[in-house]
């Protein structure tokens, strides 16, 4: 029995290694679903692309430049009526391809100092309760997400004041009982160092040559 699975991503991916996701390995174009370490099935894998149209693109790369810019000053920046741009960013919302409207601070100002990814090995992967449980329990988390490398599956960004704060933040993530830490690696950026990049505008340029 064939089963699609429809994965959507902004790019169509090709994979020629194994490759382990939650409770999947991929292994080139085809895909075995585990449970419990125990292989109960095994399926070929789609990997699906939505297709967005020009103007979509074009859209979602001008918001992702200002997202306080109006409808009329969206639709004249990009040549197309006030009621396609109010109509195509409805849908964009809809399907959640727009997931929220936000601002880039200066996060050196807001008095942190430390911008912080922390890999973290662990002997049993979160739920998706569990995944809105730390981000209730630690508000300065940017991103929380499953992956694979560095002998990791788990990856946290996180903001923090100083060192210590951070020394503190680390001890209760790898304490908080909502799985089991093996180990865990960091790397620290410096936010106090104005010579790095963080910012949106290159993607949003390479949307539009898509």
């Amino acid at each position: 029995m064939t089963h699609q699975y429809h994965v959507f991503v902004l790019y169509r991916i090709k994979l020629g290694f194994p490759f382990f996701f939650r409770n999947f390995e991929i292994r080139g174009d085809s895909v075995t679903i585990l449970k419990k370490n125990v292989i109960f099935y095994s399926a070929s894998l789609f990997l699906e692309v939505p297709e967005l149209k020009t103007v979509e693109l074009n859209l979602i790369s001008e918001l992702m430049k200002n997202s306080r810019r109006s409808d009329r000053e969206l639709a004249k920046a990009l040549g197309v009526s006030q009621p396609t741009v109010t109509r195509v960013r409805a849908r964009l919302e809809n399907e959640k391809v727009i997931r929220e409207y936000t601002m880039m601070p200066d996060f050196q100002k807001l008095g942190f100092e430390i911008l912080a990814m922390t890999f973290l090995a662990v002997e049993k992967e979160p739920d998706s309760k569990e995944f809105e449980r730390t981000l209730s329990t630690f508000s300065n988390i940017l991103m929380f997400e499953r992956g694979l490398g560095l002998k990791s599956s788990l990856v946290v960004v996180s903001l923090h004041e100083d060192f210590s704060s951070y020394a503190e933040f680390r001890r209760k993530i790898k304490e908080n009982g909502f799985w089991e830490v093996s180990d865990s690696a960091s790397f620290l950026v410096n936010l106090k160092e104005d010579s790095g990049f963080l910012s949106f505008s290159n993607v949003a340029k390479e949307l539009v040559k898509m």
